[in-house]
């Protein structure tokens, strides 16, 4: 986020000018002299307090400059230029408390929180089904255009049993395979349907998994309209079979985000 005097621009990381998809981020960066550079995280946050990866998307992809249904944020995790002064070389602890003095020119602005704590951070994202945590070294310098060693993103996958209710008919390499499988996880009793899962095995593997299947009792139709639905040629299957799956996080519509199949029940 750029702010020179009382002018305000939001680059996304692959330098595209999003400005008009986020007026009321930019709001909160109106000051009438100086210039700084601020980076951070856009998001839009549920009822519970949790970011909307899929929101934020939505607006990339809007032309609208009206306000939009899914309000967003900033939360700002680092500073690049400080009242017209480069500070890439300063350490972060440094840089930080530049951010947190900052707070006197932008009340509205929103720093990410840190927590020396990390084993117990980890735990606490977990448990809200969250993604990860950002590890950072506190005597750093800023770099840009890449993430260096420094800065490390440690991913936080949930593991689950699932039934597999289905699967496409595959194309390319996988054209005389399937394509994805469509999964739906027990809860209280009841499959609920948790979306397709098309990577996590080697071609060997896939082989194996394609003869099980094909031996399975296939059904006429499927319970799940997500299944009937697809856009794919699809095989419907009772929930027999069983896998492990890992995932990032839910979507909107209750889906497993980035889902990896691991293993196989017999």
């Amino acid at each position: 986020i750029y702010v020179n005097d009382s002018k305000v621009k939001i680059m996304s990381r692959n330098n595209r000018d999003i400005t008009s998809q986020f007026p009321d981020v930019a709001k909160n960066f109106h000051i009438t002299t100086g210039s700084y550079v601020f980076d951070g995280e856009i998001v839009s946050l549920d009822k519970k307090g949790k970011p909307v990866f899929n929101q934020v998307i939505s607006r990339l992809h809007s032309k609208s400059t009206n306000q939009h249904s899914f309000p967003a944020r900033a939360y700002i995790f680092d500073l690049v230029v400080h009242n017209g002064k480069l500070c890439t070389s300063l350490p972060w602890n440094e840089r930080r408390k530049l951010l947190e003095k900052s707070k006197f020119d932008f009340p509205a602005l929103n720093s990410s929180e840190i927590f020396d704590d990390g084993m117990s951070l980890k735990s606490a994202v977990q448990n809200l089904g969250m993604e990860g945590i950002m590890i950072k070294d506190r005597n750093a310098p800023y770099l840009f255009g890449h993430r260096p060693k420094t800065w490390r993103k440690l991913k936080i996958r949930h593991k689950v049993d699932c039934s597999i209710i289905g699967y496409t008919k595959g194309s390319g390499d996988r054209s005389s395979l399937f394509g994805s499988l469509h999964i739906a996880e027990l809860l209280e009793d009841e499959l609920v349907y948790r979306g397709k899962v098309g990577t996590g095995w080697k071609h060997k593997e896939m082989v194996e998994l394609f003869e099980i299947l094909k031996l399975q009792n296939i059904a006429e139709d499927s319970q799940f309209e997500e299944v009937k639905n697809s856009d794919e040629s699809t095989w419907f299957s009772k929930p027999f079979l069983k896998c492990e799956v890992k995932y990032a996080s839910l979507t909107p519509s209750q889906t497993f985000r980035e889902p990896v199949f691991i293993s196989l029940y017999y």
